[in-house]
């Protein structure tokens, strides 16, 4: 007896751009450079399976909710057509040539990204037009990073709770939104500078990593929600303020400069293993909880220049290590030295 087996099993393709055109223009995409090859079905668009390179000088606008392998962009893919809310899967690495960028779309919508695998970006990813025209950005996987010599601009970034997503920036990035770190996720800095313009939101076992630096920059209010610690964390607001909503832990420095306002007004302990430094346009004010400062292996120094504590506890570091207040210090509260 002779048996036959018909595999159903899809081969992945890749297919490139032949001009500047929509992305569900089916004729747009050819296995061949040049278009001498085979163009996809619909469902090539939304299957997964196959990768996608926008050739350079080619403009590519997402009009539809695909989904692809790999995304290559020599030339440009810009997220939305009109106010429609697009979504974009991508399971393959995701590569931005120097020529290539990807980004928002001006007109007012709110669309959603994921990434699966790494992002590597030697132009421009930017999603966030303006407020009322972003790409919320979700990274979905076990282990995955950004790098490469582009620049990245987001609106919301979130890591995704049910992959326990690691998460690492090689590479400096500005996010417009909110930052969400969800339980069983790390997003490690990479030793570098990063710059915030919305809510600081983790929860449960989620934390931030590294050596690095967060700014946050937006000049109305923005809320760390919930229990974080940061390496060193840097307010430079343009008349913006900083709501504490939980305790927070800085490892490294605090910084308030150009009239930033931080207000921590909860009965919780933050601590500051530190510096401290506020300029003459800033405040920090503590109305409720202890300030901790309890480095054991490096000096502090507070600048109280604007700083109006609660309650303050100095402890470790013993005389090698100390404490050194600059200026006046008022403390309506308890003051321990331990």
């Amino acid at each position: 007896m002779l048996m036959v087996l018909i595999s159903n099993v899809s081969t992945a393709l890749t297919y490139f751009s032949q001009s500047s055109n929509n992305f569900s223009v089916l004729s747009n995409w050819n296995t061949a450079t040049n278009g001498t090859g085979a163009n996809p079905v619909a469902a090539d668009l939304t299957s997964g399976l196959h990768n996608f390179i926008v050739q350079a000088g080619h403009a590519v606008t997402v009009d539809m909710n695909p989904v692809t392998s790999a995304l290559t962009l020599n030339g440009s893919l810009v997220i939305g057509n009109n106010t429609s809310a697009r979504t974009i899967q991508i399971n393959g690495v995701t590569t931005v040539a120097a020529t290539g960028s990807l980004s928002t779309g001006a007109a007012a919508a709110t669309h959603a990204i994921t990434f699966t695998a790494n992002v590597v970006n030697s132009g421009s990813i930017n999603l966030f037009n303006n407020t009322g025209s972003s790409t919320s950005a979700t990274f979905n996987a076990a282990s995955l990073n950004l790098s490469g010599t582009g620049t990245y601009t987001f609106g919301n970034l979130s890591l995704a709770a049910a992959t326990s997503t690691s998460f690492t920036l090689n590479r400096s990035v500005t996010i417009n939104g909110s930052v969400n770190i969800p339980n069983a996720c790390t997003m490690n800095d990479g030793g570098l500078t990063h710059y915030v313009g919305g809510d600081w939101i983790e929860s449960g076992t989620g934390a931030l990593t590294g050596s690095g630096t967060m700014e946050f920059f937006s000049n109305t209010l923005q809320t760390i929600t919930a229990a974080a610690t940061f390496n060193n964390l840097r307010l430079n607001m343009t008349g913006g303020t900083l709501l504490l909503s939980a305790a927070i832990t800085i490892n490294g420095n605090l910084v308030l400069q150009n009239a930033s306002t931080l207000i921590a007004p909860g009965n919780v302990t933050h601590t500051c293993n530190g510096n401290v430094s506020v300029d003459a346009t800033s405040a920090l004010n503590q109305t409720a909880g202890t300030f901790s400062f309890a480095a054991s292996s490096n000096t502090q120094t507070i600048n109280s220049q604007n700083c109006n504590f609660n309650i303050v506890s100095f402890s470790n570091g013993g005389a090698g290590f100390p404490k050194t207040i600059v200026g006046d210090i008022t403390i309506p509260g308890l003051l321990t030295i331990n």
